[in-house]
């Protein structure tokens, strides 16, 4: 080890080559001025005592080694990990990659060397490493940063192109440094703290607590059982208002009295929020219904695990025996109830199935067993009928439910901003409702503002949802009357009133511009028809006279829709072998 100041570690004076090295100048690190000084990164002496030189590092090659592609020093620390680290001759003040190679080399190298000379002493690298102090000079291939700043090294070590290894020489001498003793030292006193938590001895009086000027008599005989009550502890908000009440106590003395100031305010006393879970709709709708207040509750409707954060999923596994029910032995017919919900050869047991379902049926979730009846009767076929009421249109206005909330939602904000931009979540559902390409709508309510599509795709062309926009059309609110509003049937949905249960438009939208859809037990696929055909068979069925046959139609379509048969048709395109466009 040498000195900066010319001179080896035993006294002797160092070769002049070595002196000629020495610059005379101050460093200063995060504005702290080191008044040592300084040669150049590797024989910088401003830790005094104490500083080992890697210089045994193993490297790759001879010329790595000519390189000097890692340079490093270590020194014990003061109870928190330090380092001064450069990587290319870039400042990592954050450290990185590179400084935890050397520091998990350390620590793991001074664990054993600690369990021999201490085997009760039980302590972890990242302790060990709070008594550290290391420096790192590195040249790294292609090195990456967390940002712009540069302040921390993310290249993963196995990309270093090389890898700097300590040898057992330079541990040993690290061993036998004054890190170790500073880390037996802490985890001795880590002990003897832990020891005096559960050593038993009862204490009658507080002590160790900073700014608590304590009563005299306060866990003292004079105090005892009987006159225990004499003793009053002031609770103050801060520092400045314990000054005044220790000037107070010059009137009624310390005796009985003792101050302690409290950081920050105290909260007042309140009741605890009350949360209840509800593992189905209909559960929670017949609590609801059963509970005067419960319009004053907030409600929350989780769809799927993604929408549980941090905090539920530690309550969801703190609960094990809530969120984890076993499944019953099998019993006779549960081979059959499986085959019932999910064989392709049982669709139209299926479709009874469903009939059979009364509103407000639910699983209770209390059993300790579920048997596979019960959740096949119970829990799977509500999924069942969501499924149809999700996949299917309504007769009633020719839409789903996402189509639906499209709708409300993009008249409500036209009204107040003239156009919307599509929800990722809805964005499809958008693009649908307002596609006018042969083929698509035969009447579209939404406006296609943008590039929605063309016939040649089937509308698959159209723009990403950010790039267009859209809002309701002049017929839109022609069909769907404004003064029918409010006789619809609104829904609530987490306490708040939602999208209708269907709107009734003046036209069957679902004859407009047909219906497809697939769910459990049924599925649909209705093709569009002529408007006017169904003002005059809606005309009609006004003066009870019988309704005339309708085909298929699409708006724009030049070509022939021919009867094949009952619900079958031929469908012929028209060529024009002189032109040619979309």
């Amino acid at each position: 080890m040498e000195r900066n100041d010319g001179t080896n570690a035993d006294g002797g004076k160092a070769g002049e080559e070595e002196e000629d090295l020495d610059l005379d100048l101050n460093l200063n690190l995060d504005g702290v001025e080191l008044e040592e000084k300084v040669r150049d990164f590797e024989t910088k002496n401003s830790l005094k005592r104490g500083l080992f030189h890697p210089d045994d590092i193993r490297r790759k090659s001879r010329e790595e080694r000519k390189r000097g592609r890692w340079i490093g020093k270590v020194k014990h620390g003061e109870g928190t990990f330090m380092h001064v680290s450069f990587a290319n001759s870039i400042s990592t003040s954050k450290g990185g990659t590179h400084v935890n190679l050397i520091a998990d080399q350390i620590a793991k190298g001074l664990i054993a060397a600690i369990g021999k000379k201490n085997k009760a002493a039980t302590v972890k690298a990242p302790q060990i490493k709070n008594h550290l102090w290391i420096f790192v000079n590195s040249l790294i291939e292609n090195p990456t940063f967390d940002s712009q700043t540069k302040e921390t090294l993310t290249l993963p070590a196995s990309k270093f192109g090389t890898k700097p290894v300590l040898s057992e020489d330079f541990l040993k001498k690290v061993a036998k440094s004054s890190v170790v003793e500073n880390v037996l030292n802490w985890a001795k006193f880590k002990a003897d703290q832990q020891s005096k938590k559960t050593d038993g001895t009862k204490r009658s009086r507080l002590t160790g607590l900073p700014k608590l000027s304590d009563a005299k008599n306060a866990g003292t005989k004079n105090a005892g059982t009987k006159n225990a009550k004499n003793c009053t502890l002031i609770l103050t908000e801060g520092d400045s208002a314990k000054a005044l009440a220790v000037a107070g106590l010059a009137v009624v003395g310390r005796d009985d009295y003792g101050v302690f100031p409290l950081r920050g305010k105290m909260l007042n006393v309140t009741k605890g929020k009350q949360k209840k879970d509800f593992f189905t709709i209909p559960e929670y709708e017949q609590w609801a219904e059963e509970t005067p207040d419960s319009a004053r509750w907030d409600a929350k409707y989780f769809k799927g695990l993604g929408t549980s954060n941090d905090a539920d999923a530690r309550q969801y596994f703190s609960n094990m025996a809530k969120h984890l029910i076993p499944f019953a032995p099998t019993q006779e017919g549960d081979k059959e109830l499986i085959d019932l919900a999910f064989s392709k050869k049982k669709a139209d047991d299926r479709k009874e199935w469903l009939r059979q379902f009364k509103p407000g049926t639910y699983l209770d979730h209390r059993l300790e067993e579920i048997p596979y009846s019960e959740f096949i009767n119970k829990e799977l076929i509500l999924f069942s009928m969501a499924d149809n009421v999700r996949s299917i249109p309504s007769v009633a206005d020719g839409l789903k439910p996402g189509q639906r909330k499209v709708a409300q939602l993009v008249g409500y904000v036209s009204e107040h901003a003239a156009y919307h931009h599509g929800e990722a979540s809805l964005s499809q559902t958008i693009v649908n409702l307002a596609q006018d390409s042969v083929g698509s709508n035969n009447i579209n309510i939404l406006s296609p503002n943008g590039q929605y599509g063309t016939r040649d795709q089937g509308g698959k062309d159209h723009a990403s949802p950010r790039y267009i926009h859209t809002l309701p059309t002049p017929l839109a609110r022609t069909i769907f009357v404004t003064s029918d509003d409010a006789l619809l049937n609104s829904q609530t949905e987490e306490n708040k009133v939602i999208k209708p249960e269907w709107y009734m438009p003046v036209l069957p939208m679902v004859l407009v511009n047909g219906a497809e859809g697939i769910g459990t037990g049924w599925s649909t696929n209705i093709p569009c028809y002529n408007p006017i055909d169904i003002v005059a068979n809606i005309r009609r069925l006004m003066n009870d006279e019988e309704v005339a046959p309708m085909h298929p139609w699409w708006r724009g379509f030049k070509g022939e829709i021919k009867l094949v048969s009952r619900n079958k048709y031929d469908v012929f395109g028209a060529i024009d072998d002189s032109t040619v466009r979309a």
